[in-house]
C-alpha cells in the first residue's frame, strides 16, 4: 500500500508541472507563490498573479483558461529565479526512497525538506 500512496504522490507531483509549463508559454514567467506554498495565477488573464489558486490553476474573465481542474492538495510550489524556474515538492512517507536524493541533487535544492521528492524547471 505504502508503494502505491508514494506513486500516486509522485505521479501527482511530475503532472503538476505540465501546465506550469503551459502557464509559462502563455506569459513567459512561471506563476509566483504567496511563500506558503501555494501559487499565485488565478486572476485575471491580464494579471493573474493577483490571486491565489485554491483548487485549479484556472485564470479569469474572457481570455481566461483552465490549465489544470483540480491542484494536489499536498504539494507545495515556489517560483524561482524571478519567474524563469519553478520548483514543487511533495513529501513522501519514506525518507530513504532513493527518487527523493536523485530529486534533490537535479533540483540543485540547497536546503530540501526531508523526505521530500522535487519537480523543476
Amino acid at each position: 500500500a505504502e508503494d502505491g500512496i508514494r506513486d500516486y504522490k509522485v505521479t501527482g507531483v511530475q503532472t503538476c508541472a505540465l501546465p506550469i509549463w503551459l502557464f509559462y508559454n502563455d506569459y513567459q514567467y512561471y506563476p509566483e507563490d504567496n511563500g506558503s506554498g501555494d501559487i499565485l495565477g488565478c486572476g485575471p488573464a491580464a494579471t493573474p498573479a493577483d490571486s491565489a489558486c485554491d483548487a485549479t490553476l484556472t485564470t479569469t474573465g474572457t481570455n481566461g483558461v483552465t490549465y489544470m481542474k483540480e491542484l494536489p492538495a499536498d504539494i507545495d510550489y515556489t517560483q524561482t529565479s524571478n519567474g524563469d524556474d519553478f520548483l514543487l515538492y511533495v513529501v513522501l512517507e519514506n525518507a530513504s526512497d532513493s527518487d527523493i536524493s536523485a530529486s534533490v541533487s537535479r533540483c540543485q535544492v540547497d536546503d530540501p525538506v526531508e523526505a521530500a521528492y522535487y519537480v523543476c524547471e
